[in-house]
């Protein structure tokens, strides 16, 4: 949650190709998205996930993304 963590990690989002690639940035990610979203930084890292998963994608992964975390 810091800007170089921040640009890695997007760089990272940016060079996934495979399924595997995918779900170990979801893994690490996942009850993280709500803290991540409310932090400048983190936002950007939630957004280039969103912009770089396919819709479908997007709708498993958030869902999967705060599995442990309740957003309400």
């Amino acid at each position: 949650m810091n800007m170089h963590g921040t640009r890695s990690v997007q760089k990272l989002i940016d060079c996934m190709q495979t399924k595997e690639q995918i779900e170990l940035i979801i893994k690490a990610l996942r009850g993280n998205v709500v803290k991540l979203i409310k932090d400048l930084n983190g936002n950007h890292v939630i957004q280039k996930c969103l912009n770089k998963l396919s819709p479908e994608q997007n709708q498993v992964s958030i869902l999967f993304f705060d599995l442990d975390n309740s957003l309400f």
